[in-house]
């Protein structure tokens, strides 16, 4: 009889054991998970961000001008469509035009909590173009901030 005691509160125990591994494995693979999803999500932007500053170089070359804002180059010519112009967390994408005393436009994205200024996962990208011309400040964007 007492030896069938002091079975159960091993088996009970090692069951609270087990139980407690699997919890904290769960957990970080949800945080681990989660994370990586942020992070791909900052890619998607840079990517995203880049992709808009091409779009205005191939505006420029087909209007002679550059885009004033979003609307205007979504209208074209060529088209680029609205969904682009969103960051990896859905949000449409800040645009500032070519300014001739800048000597560059910006499309900027706020990060992931969606507010001017932040570090690590709710850093601010800016892309700038001309994009050829701003390629070592854009390559920066990309390396310092996602890249690591």
């Amino acid at each position: 009889m007492k030896q069938d005691r002091v079975t159960k509160v091993v088996v009970g125990a090692v069951c609270i054991v087990f139980v407690g591994l699997i919890m904290s494995y769960l957990i970080i693979v949800i945080r681990t998970r989660a994370k990586f999803h942020t992070e791909m999500r900052q890619r998607q932007t840079y990517f995203a961000l880049e992709n808009i500053a091409i779009a205005c170089d191939k505006y420029r070359a087909a209007n002679g001008h550059w885009p004033s804002s979003l609307s205007e180059l979504q209208n074209g010519p060529p088209p680029y469509p609205p969904e682009w112009c969103t960051d990896g967390w859905g949000r449409v994408v800040f645009f500032a035009p070519y300014s001739e005393s800048r000597g560059y436009g910006k499309v900027i994205s706020y990060g992931r909590d969606g507010m001017p200024g932040g570090d690590g996962l709710d850093y601010d990208f800016e892309i700038r173009f001309p994009f050829d011309v701003n390629t070592n400040w854009n390559d920066e964007q990309g390396q310092h901030r996602i890249l690591k």
